[in-house]
This record gives C-alpha cells, structure tokens and sequence, in this order.
C-alpha cells in the first residue's frame, strides 16, 4: 500500500477518535439552568415556597387585634373554602373563596393585594376585599417580616369605597404616596374646621357613594383634595331646600369649580371651608 495512503488514513483516523472524545465530553456535561427571578416582583418576605403569600391571609386584617397574619395554610387557619387564586395583570394577587360555613350556592368573597414596594419603614401593601355584600374595603398596610408572620408595623390609610377608600397607591422614590376617597363631610375634617358642630350624614352627605374628590397624601402628609364631582351634579339639586346644608355646600363648592378649582391644595380646601361656614352654617 502507498506510504502516504497509510498516513492519511492513520491521520484521519485519529481525528476521528479525539472529536468523538472532544464532542462526548462537552455535549455530556449537564448545562446549568439560569437562576430565575422572583417572577412576580414581590420580596422574599411575600413569597412562601416558590408562590405569593396567598390573599386570603390578609383578609383579617383590621383592628387592634389583628397585628399579624401567618403565611401558609391560611384557608385551613381562617377557615376558608372554595379558594382560587391568581394573579393579574395590574400586579394584584388575588383570591376567591366562601367562609367554611357558607352554604356551597354562597356568592364568592373577593380579597387581593399590590405590592406598592419598600421604604424606610418597611413593606408597603395595598389590600382590597369584599365579602360578598355591597361594602368594597381597601387599606394600605406597612408590614414587616417577624419569623413566620408578618408584623403589621402601620395600617396608614382606609375604609369602604367613599368612606375613606383608598382610590391609588405607591411608592415613589422610596416614599408612599396615596389618594383616599372624600365625602362632603370629609372637607370639614381635613379643614380641621367645624365650630358649629356639624354632624355627618345629619348635616353633610358622608355615605360610601358619596364620594366628591380624593384627598391626596405624601410622606408629609395631607396635601390637598382633587375635585372629581362634576359641577352638573352639583346643580341638580339646587332649589331642593330639604338638602338644607348640603345644597349650600354644593352651591359653593359649584362656584369654585366654575373658575377652575377643582384642585384644591390645603389652603385652598381651608378658605372653600370657610367660605361654606360664611355662606351657609353662620345664623
């Protein structure tokens, strides 16, 4: 056989047996699997096994006793049944679900939260529910780990629809900042003016649908109302005399609209009270 045919061979044969090896060795070795993030952009401290500290969780709380809620099995601590839960595309976690002892054609409860994110003070969530009647509650909660619980550091703001609900939230800049609900009578309170004793409900519309605005909140606090009842509305009843109180309010608060004060900053909601006062409270 011709010498140079034998050395092709043998060469060819060699790089044969080293791809094999070479390519066995790298196809064989196990690829490492990216780390995934938190998909749901949550701290560690609301997320329980992989998933979102289930909603219903948060559905105790409120009140004085309630400053801590546990982070797994809450429908069996609770007591609750039929739960499904998701998440949406606006960034809530949410759940349905009945009481225990609901009967199985019970309408659903509703309860979800948004992680508004953190400041100096600690987690800062938004948690809205409704269990089925006509009341939709929401509250913004700080909230702090504490070994399995999380710790209520602060419940800042909340109450049901125009009952001091909360209407956005979040955190901007490491600071919160909200919007909460107002009802006529509320303008009183955030006036720190009512020297002739006026009663909610009696005197001012005060109801859960009564919203006129929202009250606009940052970490220095109160810093005005924004005027959402439209001036239409509040010339619908303007020659009704049995609204008595309300109808003035309304007249005033439409004369403000008229020349573009819808956005009122404190000062402003301070002289608008005080115009009301002057126009309709003094004898």
């Amino acid at each position: 056989m011709n010498k140079n045919l034998v050395v092709l061979i043998c060469v060819l044969l060699v790089a044969g047996v080293v791809y094999y090896f070479v390519h066995d060795t790298v196809t064989s070795q196990p690829v490492a699997e990216p780390q995934q993030e938190n998909p749901y952009g949550l701290p560690d401290a609301l997320v329980v096994e992989g998933m979102p500290v289930d909603p219903v969780c948060f559905n105790i709380l409120g009140g004085e006793e309630n400053t801590s809620v546990t982070l797994t099995q809450c429908a069996e601590t609770y007591k609750y049944k039929d739960v499904a839960q998701e998440v949406t595309e606006d960034g809530y976690i949410s759940s349905v679900f009945r009481y225990s002892d609901d009967p199985a054609d019970a309408p659903l409860a509703m309860v979800r939260y948004k992680y508004l994110g953190e400041t100096d003070r600690g987690y800062n969530i938004l948690v809205e529910s409704a269990s089925g009647g006509t009341g939709q509650f929401s509250s913004v909660y700080i909230v702090g780990e504490n070994g399995a619980e999380l710790e209520i550091l602060d419940t800042i703001a909340g109450g049901d629809r125009c009952n001091g609900g909360i209407e956005s939230a979040s955190v901007v800049e490491g600071n919160l900042v909200f919007n909460q609900y107002v009802t006529p009578f509320d303008f009183l309170d955030l006036a720190d003016s009512n020297p002739y004793g006026l009663k909610a409900y009696q005197d001012l519309d005060a109801c859960a649908v009564c919203c006129y605005g929202v009250a606009r909140y940052n970490q220095d606090g109160f810093k005005g109302i924004s005027v959402t009842v439209e001036g239409d509305f509040l010339a619908k009843d303007e020659d009704a005399p049995e609204r008595g109180l309300q109808n003035c309010f309304d007249k005033v608060l439409k004369t403000r609209m008229d020349i573009g004060q819808a956005e009122m900053p404190t000062e402003v909601v301070q002289s608008f009270v005080q115009e009301f006062h002057d126009a309709c409270t003094v004898q």
